[in-house]
């Protein structure tokens, strides 16, 4: 089953990538100092979708042992206003909000603020 997470060690820190979803965005607002054209084109090459570019949201969570870190917090409900945010791309896929799921999934329990 996907738990939306990847487990992973730096010495002894027991580390925990989670996911949060992703958004589509449009190209220029990652490539503002580049023509449109050039970024489009640049994608098709690699066979990607030019219209727009999913990025996920990834979250990291480290337990040192001592501490238990949450590094980022995850987009929230951005994905829900989306279409707000970005209009004319195709929101379909723009799915935010995971992050208590996941951690819950992959037997993150509650954490302190």
């Amino acid at each position: 089953m996907d738990t939306g997470c990847f487990r992973f060690k730096i010495g002894e820190f027991e580390c925990v990538a989670v996911s949060d979803g992703a958004l589509n965005y449009p190209p220029e607002s990652f490539f503002a100092n580049v023509p449109l054209e050039c970024v489009e084109e640049a994608l098709r090459e690699r066979n990607l979708p030019s219209a727009q570019i999913r990025t996920p949201y990834t979250c990291l969570f480290i337990d040192t042992g001592e501490h238990r870190v949450m590094a980022d917090a995850g987009a929230g409900e951005l994905g829900a206003h989306a279409a707000d945010v970005f209009p004319g791309l195709d929101h379909s896929t723009s799915v935010t909000g995971l992050l208590p799921e996941n951690l819950r999934s992959a037997g993150i329990g509650h954490l302190q603020r």
